[in-house]
């Protein structure tokens, strides 16, 4: 069964239903995670998939970055 979360962009709750999208974001002031951001289905089509703030060195997003 999917998660049940709030989209950060409509404030609708929705499913992680293939089709969202979700990223970790970062206070850089303080160097650490601060919020996870999720953006519904019908979210994700209007605005395209959620991008997360973080920089790795290696430049990989796939442990930040996620489309269900």
């Amino acid at each position: 069964m999917a998660d049940t979360l709030k989209c950060d962009d409509c404030g609708q709750f929705a499913t992680s239903e293939p089709g969202s999208s979700g990223a970790r974001m970062y206070d850089f002031a303080a160097m650490e995670p601060d919020y996870d951001h999720f953006r519904c289905k019908r979210c994700t089509e209007r605005l395209g998939p959620v991008h997360s703030n973080a920089r790795p060195a290696s430049g990989d997003m796939r442990g930040y970055e996620q489309v269900y």
